[in-house]
């Protein structure tokens, strides 16, 4: 799988510098857009993050269906998020995918997307930004994700055991 949003400090390119897990389920605290859970596709992940917004998001993508994805809405050029007729989680959805890495949704377009909805779509920009190419990308994972579960916790909140693997995000130095 590829991530479903970007987030900042996201481990999906980090993950697979680390070991494939040996034990299942995995435990990604700090889960942001589950970077290693999603390289590693796990058929259950329990994410755990104290960001509800995070969390609203990873529950919406768990329970939507495939045909709700490949409907939901583009951003017009001058459209803001806000202006969308949808739902919260999918605002917060399309919001991380207009400004990459950020620790928050957005609700306008980064000068780097208006550029790009400005003038020809390329694949490239196409994969980059809400757009039919993320949608579709978005419906083909969802299934996988199905019994991942969404905790709105601390990673003090993990009660850990043998037969489950924990990702921990590296420290930066």
């Amino acid at each position: 799988m590829k991530p479903f949003f970007s987030y900042y400090g996201g481990k999906y390119r980090a993950a697979k510098l680390y070991p494939r897990p040996k034990y299942h389920p995995i435990i990604e605290p700090f889960a942001g857009s589950a970077g290693y859970s999603v390289y590693y596709e796990p058929e259950v992940a329990i994410l755990l993050d104290v960001n509800p917004i995070i969390c609203e998001v990873w529950n919406y993508l768990i329970r939507v269906n495939e045909s709700e994805i490949l409907s939901l809405p583009d951003l017009e050029v001058g459209q803001n998020v806000s202006d969308l007729h949808v739902c919260q989680e999918i605002k917060w959805l399309i919001g991380f995918w207009i400004n990459a890495a950020n620790s928050s949704p957005c609700n306008i377009p980064s000068k780097w997307m208006r550029d790009y909805i400005s003038r020809d779509a390329s694949w490239v920009g196409s994969q980059l930004f809400w757009s039919d190419r993320v949608r579709q990308r978005l419906a083909n994972q969802v299934g996988k994700i199905r019994r991942w579960i969404v905790r709105n916790l601390s990673y003090e909140a993990i009660h850990t055991h043998t037969t489950t693997h924990i990702f921990y995000r590296p420290t930066l130095r």
